[in-house]
């Protein structure tokens, strides 16, 4: 009896438990291949030259950042951002800095860790949330059945 609450109990909360290793894996995934691009990348400075506005998926106008730079043999090349902001996080005329494969320039990263690592912790934070609320539930419901 004893066990079959145990395991009931599990079973009820297994979507928080499959959400916190989804999060968990996405974010070890995200954090590894941001990892390997920044080993592999090279690094130079380049400049904003331009935001492009969009339609926010909640209305009103948001921004993305397109950059430009030149690789060590001199082209130039000219990359958007991934991600558009409201306000615009840069201004055109900006310096920043830019990480790229060299194989591939387009391949092209404004080279801030915040850029860089920003969702991988978000969603590992996500996930030690979603672990954590799974444990205290199932604590919680071992104790009521330890001493009842």
């Amino acid at each position: 009896m004893f066990i079959e609450k145990i395991i009931t109990v599990f079973v009820e909360n297994i979507i928080v438990i499959l959400a916190a290793i989804m999060l968990l894996g996405i974010s070890a995934y995200l954090f590894i291949n941001t990892r390997k691009f920044v080993h592999a990348a090279t690094k130079t400075k380049g400049t904003i030259v331009r935001l492009d506005p969009r339609e926010g998926s909640k209305g009103g106008t948001i921004y993305l950042p397109i950059f430009e730079f030149r690789t060590l043999d001199g082209q130039v090349i000219t990359v958007a951002h991934d991600s558009a902001q409201k306000p615009a996080q840069y201004k055109v005329g900006q310096s920043i800095d830019v990480l790229y494969n060299p194989e591939n320039p387009q391949d092209a990263k404004i080279g801030n860790s915040t850029n860089l690592y920003m969702l991988p912790v978000i969603l590992a934070v996500g996930g030690v949330v979603a672990s954590i609320s799974f444990c205290r539930i199932f604590t919680g419901e071992l104790f009521k059945l330890l001493f009842p």
